[in-house]
Order: C-alpha cells, then structure tokens, then sequence
C-alpha cells in the first residue's frame, strides 16, 4: 500500500487543476453559453489559458493512470487481486477535494473583484461561495468516485512494484550468457570471472 501521506498530497495536487475545471462549471452553470466570453476578458482574460491547462494535465493523468492499470493487469494477473485494499475512503476524499476547489475559485474571485475596482461586500461573497460550491460540488464527486476506484486498483500495482524492486536478481546470470554466447568464452578463466559476477554481497576482504 502507498503511503497514506503521499497518497493525501496527491489528492490535494490534483484539486489544483480540477478547482479550475469546477471554475468553469461554476461560470456555465451562472451565465450559460455566454460564460467564456465572459471568463475571457477585463480581469478575467487569464482563465482560458488556466483552463486549458487544467485539462491538459487531468488528461495526463487520465492517460498515466490507464498505463498504471495496463501494467498492473501484467503483473498481477489475477483479477482477484485487484480488489486486495479497500483503496482511499470516499467521503474524506470529497470533503478534501471540494475544500481546496472552493477556497482556490473563492482566492480567484477576490482576486478578479478587486482587479476590476469593485467593492467586495459579504453579499457579494456569499453568493461566489453559493456558486462556487454549486459548480465544483460535481466536479469533486466525480474525481472523488474516480480517486477512490483507483486507489483500490492501483495500491496492489505499487506493492507488486516495490516488492519486484526489493527482489531484484543480480544480473549475473544474464552476464554470464551473455559473455558465453557472444564470444564462445569457456573454461576455468570463464568460470572464475562468472563466480565473481554472481556472487553476492561485499567483497570477501570486508
């Protein structure tokens, strides 16, 4: 199993992206088919660049964890195994996931209301964290639903890999192939240089 703390920090990075995708919806679900025309001038002209990268980089993480999973599916083999960890729980992944969305597009919103010379009141406030939590409140679940699938299938794959890592077999073996095969090498030279190739741990001297 990964470590629950670097699993923890992986969540809160990829509500980076993903509070600027619920940014987005927010602006859909408020002003319709006129959003990015609004979300792309005066204080709001950075958006688009934002949003663009957004999506790159959850596609980059669709696309890695389909390998991950491609990989998994080789070494585990059994389709029983994938079901080994009860991966990261639901309910803590959507209350972390949608907490750091809404503070980031309420920072933006600030951000964008002072920019543009307005004054910022509590009404005004209320009613970005009324939208806000309508447009990213969806955007969280989902990649909450998505995390908590993949932390069950790909927690297996990382303990298979570092186990793998740990039990790695001293290329010896291969060498000594290699060096046969490659220029027909045999006898007790041949045999003496195998035996250092293979053999494992310090030198005899320490």
């Amino acid at each position: 199993m990964m470590r629950s703390g670097h699993r923890w920090l992986g969540v809160a990075v990829f509500a980076l992206p993903l509070a600027e995708l619920g940014h987005l919806a927010t602006y859909w679900l408020r002003f319709g088919s006129s959003a990015m025309s609004l979300q792309s001038q005066g204080a709001h002209a950075y958006f688009p660049a934002i949003a663009k990268l957004s999506l790159a980089l959850v596609g980059a993480g669709i696309l890695a964890c389909a390998v991950a999973l491609g990989l998994g599916r080789a070494l585990l083999g059994r389709t029983s195994a994938w079901r080994s960890t009860p991966g990261l729980p639901l309910g803590p992944l959507l209350w972390v996931l949608l907490t750091i969305q809404v503070e980031i597009y309420l920072v933006q919103e600030v951000w964008e209301v002072n920019a543009s010379g307005h004054l910022l009141t509590m009404p005004l406030l209320a009613s970005a964290l009324a939208w806000g939590l309508a447009g990213q409140a969806p955007v969280a679940l989902i990649a909450a639903l998505a995390v908590h699938w993949l932390s069950i299938h790909l927690d297996p794959i990382f303990a298979r890999l570092r186990k793998c890592g740990r039990t790695a077999i001293w290329p010896g073996p291969v060498i000594q192939i290699a060096l046969r095969d490659q220029y027909a090498w045999d006898g007790p030279a041949f045999e003496t240089v195998v035996g250092i190739l293979t053999r494992r741990g310090p030198p005899p001297s320490l």
